[in-house]
């Protein structure tokens, strides 16, 4: 199995074969030594999605005390998403992944989201993100990103987990396994296509280095599996693309 096209990089990438592979595997998980599952049960909604992995999640201490967000933060990130899509039209039906949104009274990071609490992004440091809508844009973008891969994780490994190797992020982030590397290049990757097409040059040069610092140092990993090598591959490929302005990107 190969991924040569990944979502929010690829606009013919197939997200409804991806989505129904996720559905599918997330059923197969909960039918194991259970009786037969209700077939009305939607597995892509986050709420479900979320019961799957309960005994790996239920004592994260990132997560803790989350709430939903109050209305004006709500209306901050529709605002955030309408941006988005007005800059990037060609995502909004890549963006219309059901994803649950939470708020966590920390002031440790600013976002966070995680494999086994699916389609769920945690945001922090409100009160900056509050004052601050680019910075809120920014991290809303950079975790379904992330929900995105893990979608692709869930049904396909990108490591075997073997020799364990660990990284440290071109950011000084430290200990980071192959797969959470190849995860912040992909962000990296995503939110630079993004800043492409916005016309920040020197975002987009930062992220083109992030991409290339993760990269370089994890492509003779041996614990990379055939999609963790295609996945690479394709980030790699993601830097040899020259972007125009966004006033030509009609043309």
């Amino acid at each position: 199995m190969r991924f040569d096209k990944l979502p929010l990089l690829d606009d013919d990438f197939d997200a409804a074969q991806l989505l129904n592979a996720v559905a599918n595997r997330r059923r197969d998980r909960v039918a194991r030594g259970s009786p037969p599952d209700d077939p009305t049960r939607t597995f892509l909604d986050p709420e479900i999605a979320k019961q799957v992995y309960e005994a790996e999640w239920d004592q994260d201490p990132f997560t803790a005390g989350a709430v939903v967000p109050d209305p004006d933060f709500a209306e901050l990130l529709e605002g955030a998403k309408a941006q988005i899509i007005e800059a990037m039209p060609e995502w909004r039906e890549v963006l219309s992944l059901p994803v649950r949104v939470m708020v966590v009274p920390t002031s440790t990071y600013f976002g966070y989201s995680i494999l086994s609490s699916p389609q769920h992004i945690y945001l922090a440091s409100l009160d900056d993100q509050r004052r601050d809508p680019r910075l809120l844009l920014e991290n809303y973008l950079h975790e379904f990103a992330h929900l995105w891969l893990y979608l692709i994780e869930e049904v396909h490994p990108f490591e075997e987990a073997l020799h364990r190797l660990t990284y440290t992020l071109p950011s000084g982030t430290s200990g980071r396994t192959v797969t959470a590397t190849m995860d912040a290049a992909y962000v990296a990757a995503v939110l630079r296509r993004y800043y492409a097409r916005v016309d920040n040059v020197p975002r987009r040069s930062e992220l083109t280095a992030y991409v290339a610092g993760c990269l370089m140092q994890i492509k003779d990993d041996p614990d990379l599996t055939e999609v963790g090598l295609s996945v690479c591959r394709r980030l790699a490929s993601e830097l040899t693309v020259h972007f125009h302005s966004s006033r030509m990107a009609g043309q």
